[in-house]
């Protein structure tokens, strides 16, 4: 049995984490195989040996040692979390939880705390959401330093995204918890449905194309869409002519007359290739060709689209400025939490961008303290 003081190890010195950061974040292995943190601006050597469990979460780390003991890496500080391997960790730029045993311990920018003692159930995390099942079988949420309860938990699916939850109740109604109200948006349960940031989309039981869009359920299409990705606030799907389309609530957009090859959608960025394989870039209401050809490799995070050009540069976007990120044409790169890792084979080292700075590993390592 591991206790409470074996769980919870630096509460006070945790307290001052910053979870609503802006800044990037990153692990990585050097070629000799060194464990390395990223963050702020700063380079820390963790251990002389690879790492490969590792989880990211604002301008924080956590990871797995060797002695089975779970650290948390915050600027040059180390600290140890707890002993031995919770059996869930999750991670969000708004919120850390974890689960050992029966316990629940979440940790926002303000505390860490016990949220439930008895949960048999793994819980769910997506930026500011927070899903778990407590003791007595009901589905309860932390959002926005407050519990919701949304009834009773009968093993059904639970979806959500950072500020959305979907899920079926009492095998019929069809509910959704939305910024801190519960409501049920369908009387039977659809036949399958999507979840993204202010977005539901779904064919409901009458094979009718539906989606709640900022807590408004709008009928898309007569006729049901079998293939649909969401992103924030809008859906994108083929329809019967075979056109890319994209709803946001407002207006549909066509993006392309005929099936796209490719198709990545994510965040508010959608990317895809028609069949000259040219790439086009859907970002903020604005289309546009971005290449004449279609990358092996795109990456996408909250705030950047990270791909190589046709002279294996890294090129690509942050926010909606489009972006060259280095000088040099990289052996490896790794697009992490709001941070885009590089290899440079000429001078040996890694290259971090970073809202719009660039660091090189070398230059701005420091040591790495422990704090216990």
């Amino acid at each position: 049995m591991h206790s409470a003081k074996y769980i919870i190890c630096s509460l006070f010195l945790l307290l001052h984490i910053a979870l609503k950061c802006q800044h990037g974040a990153a692990f990585f292995n050097d070629e000799n195989g060194i464990f390395y943190f990223y963050s702020r601006g700063n380079v820390s050597l963790i251990q002389r040996n690879p790492v490969t469990k590792t989880f990211l979460g604002g301008d924080y780390g956590l990871y797995y040692s060797d002695n089975f003991l779970t650290k948390l890496v915050k600027d040059n500080y180390q600290y140890t979390l707890c002993i031995g391997r919770p059996d869930i960790l999750l991670t969000s730029n708004h919120l850390l939880a974890y689960k050992l045993g029966g316990t629940i311990q979440v940790m926002d920018d303000k505390k860490l705390f016990t949220i439930e003692r008895f949960s048999d159930v793994s819980p769910l995390l997506h930026d500011s959401v927070l899903v778990y099942i407590d003791f007595f079988k009901r589905i309860q949420v932390y959002y926005h330093d407050s519990i919701y309860d949304l009834g009773l938990y009968e093993d059904q699916e639970i979806k959500i995204a950072e500020n959305i939850v979907a899920f079926p109740y009492e095998f019929a109604n069809f509910n959704v918890f939305y910024h801190g109200s519960l409501q049920s948006i369908e009387n039977w349960l659809p036949k399958d449905y999507k979840i993204a940031k202010d977005i539901i989309a779904y064919n409901d039981y009458m094979s009718r194309f539906k989606a709640y869009i900022q807590g408004k359920v709008y009928e898309v299409e007569d006729f049901e869409i079998l293939d649909y990705q969401v992103i924030d606030g809008a859906v994108i799907y083929t329809n019967r002519r075979n056109e890319l389309v994209l709803y946001d609530g407002q207006e549909k957009h066509v993006l392309l007359n005929t099936k796209p090859k490719m198709l990545l959608a994510r965040y508010n960025y959608v990317l895809f290739s028609d069949l000259a394989s040219r790439l086009f870039l859907w970002h903020d209401g604005k289309l546009e060709q971005i290449e004449w050809f279609t990358p092996e490799r795109i990456e996408i995070s909250r705030d950047m689209v990270v791909y190589q050009n046709q002279h294996f540069e890294l090129v690509g976007f942050h926010k909606s400025e489009k972006q060259k990120f280095f000088d040099f044409v990289p052996l490896g790169w790794s697009l992490q939490n709001r941070a885009l890792l590089a290899y440079e084979l000429n001078r040996n080292t890694w290259s971090i961008w970073d809202n719009r700075h660039t660091f090189v590993q070398h230059e701005i390592l420091k040591p790495l303290k422990d704090k216990k």
